[in-house]
């Protein structure tokens, strides 16, 4: 995620992100917390990055389409939504893609 703000970032940012050094000659790049803080930026400014990791274009949709799937499987006791060795893994899923659609439309909303 810190990559993909990185590829976004004004001309020039990233090289001196990559080849720069902190007050005590560490270089950025090695800097934990300067990672950290990139991850924290990309989750604030695209909510759905860890969610739908590499998605393009409309990931609304892409999230609207996934949850229409799963709530299909929902209407099947039988399928492996509710049963099998992927029944936790998908009721997981459900719950992840609420709260990051959620998300992608609080800040729709805060934009408008």
């Amino acid at each position: 995620m810190a990559e993909a703000l990185l590829t976004r970032a004004p001309a020039g940012f990233r090289d001196r992100f990559m080849n720069g050094y902190l007050a005590d000659h560490t270089p950025i790049k090695a800097s934990p917390e300067a990672w950290k803080w990139l991850v924290q930026m990309e989750r604030e400014i695209n909510p759905t990055a860890s969610v739908m990791p590499g998605a393009t274009g409309d990931v609304g949709k892409s999230i609207a389409t996934e949850l229409q799937d799963l709530r299909a499987m929902m209407g099947n006791r039988q399928s492996a939504y509710w049963k099998g060795e992927k029944a936790e893994a998908n009721q997981a899923r459900y719950r992840q893609l609420l709260e990051a659609d959620a998300k992608l439309k609080a800040k729709a909303g805060a934009a408008a």
